[in-house]
């Protein structure tokens, strides 16, 4: 940063930051046993020392900003003063990002203003023109939503094509024009193979999705404690992408399930020529297919991601609250693309239920005709269906069950490693349960 520009804005930015007072005691360290601590640490002082005894150079402290960031699952105030003077040694994306999302969750009261300060005191055009982005998902975040387009269309007006860092990739995504919903019936338009077509009239359907290879690590577990915790009259909608059926075709073969286990499920078959975009086709297909599956069965359904274990049946975390039309996990993140979580979504068979899903399938089924890298489109999508929503229904009813899904779903994020581990002790953990409940024991208590 220019040191001659925007100096009392350098000024407020320091004064706000600056009154944390925050010591090595405010961190977190619940995922490291002592050891890793130790190691950390050592490293932290390591960095420390390297950023003192180069002044001018900002790599040390962008990987102390990294080291903070991931040890406390989040950024910290400490992460904010990091960022701060790596930003004012040198004008970065990376120094930029940490100071923008930081502002956000810290200091959302004073954003604009310290937004606003933060941009004028940078020189780089394109690093300027992303603090917009900031400032569109603070006025997002209060409800401004005017406010928020027209920023996002700004900063994608001034956008260089060359400048292209990460969270641009969502920002490209963002709905900024009306919004249109799928008329009742074409959203069952450009059907895929069918491969086994489930029970008619089932109380709760569950709409799932993946490629082969997420099905092969995944879909033991989520079949089974699905099978194991769902009702008997509720079925699943799995959508499987890819370029080649027979592999889906052996896969359904060798399940060897009884007839009445098979009748529960309704598995198609999606042709994806491309390679770019088949992992968000794989992951939001469950998204854009629950308005085809309302109106197919004519009931309430629940999108769920495949790693998944399911703990007790989904249709009850949306009957939890009668008054919603929609259950979503709003978590605390100020960023559009990241409010609602897209592992869990529930929707009532309601007018307003039936838009919202409407308007995952309009969104979705435009998004995934675009042959190019997209990202977070999936929670874009449930971010834009619920601004349109809002914008047509008076009074629509979104009930937030971020605390309540783990009752009823395992959901565990991180590497293929971690997941199977996590997913194999839940799988244990319900097989256990099945057990006891079948005893007869608990079948004389019942």
């Amino acid at each position: 940063m220019d040191n001659r520009l925007g100096e009392w804005q350098a000024i407020l930015l320091r004064d706000e930051l600056e009154k944390c007072h925050l010591s090595d005691s405010d961190l977190v360290f619940d995922a490291y046993d002592v050891q890793d601590k130790r190691r950390v640490d050592d490293l932290k002082q390591s960095l420390l020392m390297e950023a003192v005894v180069k002044p001018q150079d900002d790599t040390s402290l962008i990987a102390l900003c990294r080291l903070e960031t991931r040890r406390n699952k989040g950024i910290t105030r400490t992460v904010l003063l990091l960022a701060f003077e790596a930003l004012r040694r040198r004008e970065t994306y990376d120094a930029l990002a940490y100071l923008g999302k930081g502002i956000l969750i810290h200091f959302a009261n004073e954003g604009h203003e310290l937004i606003n300060a933060l941009s004028a005191g940078i020189q780089d055009e394109q690093l300027r023109n992303f603090c917009r982005v900031f400032d569109a998902c603070l006025f997002h975040y209060e409800g401004d939503y005017q406010q928020f387009e027209s920023l996002i269309d700004e900063f994608r007006l001034l956008k260089n094509a060359n400048f292209d860092p990460y969270l641009s990739r969502p920002v490209a995504d963002i709905r900024t024009h009306p919004a249109e919903r799928a008329v009742r019936g074409e959203a069952a338009s450009s059907l895929p193979e069918v491969f086994n077509a489930a029970i008619t009239n089932p109380s709760h359907v569950v709409s799932a999705s993946c490629d082969s290879r997420y099905l092969d690590l995944y879909g033991r577990f989520f079949l089974e404690s699905w099978f194991a915790t769902q009702r008997s009259d509720s079925i699943l909608m799995l959508s499987v992408v890819g370029q080649n059926k027979d592999w889906l075709a052996n896969w359904w073969a060798q399940l060897n399930l009884d007839p009445a286990s098979k009748s529960r499920i309704h598995l198609e078959f999606w042709f994806v020529e491309s390679e770019v975009n088949i992992g968000p086709i794989a992951a939001s297909l469950r998204l854009l297919n629950l308005a085809r599956a309302m109106e197919c069965w004519d009931t309430a359904a629940s999108s769920v991601d495949l790693d998944s274990v399911f703990l007790a049946p989904v249709n009850v975390l949306l009957e939890r609250h009668p008054g919603a039309d929609v259950a979503l996990r709003e978590i605390h993140s100020k960023l559009s693309w990241e409010r609602f979580a897209a592992g869990y979504v529930g929707i009532r068979n309601s007018p307003v239920g039936l838009a919202m899903a409407q308007y995952l399938n309009s969104y979705l089924s435009t998004c995934l005709r675009q042959d190019r890298v997209q990202w977070w489109i999936d929670q874009n999508a449930i971010e834009s269906s619920r601004r349109a929503v809002e914008g047509e229904f008076a009074e629509p009813r979104f009930a937030n069950v971020y605390a309540e899904r783990d009752q009823f779903l395992v959901q565990p994020t991180g590497t293929a490693e971690f997941k199977n581990r996590t997913l194999s002790a839940a799988l244990e953990d319900v097989r256990r349960a099945s057990a006891e409940a079948t005893t007869p024991a608990a079948q004389g208590d019942q």
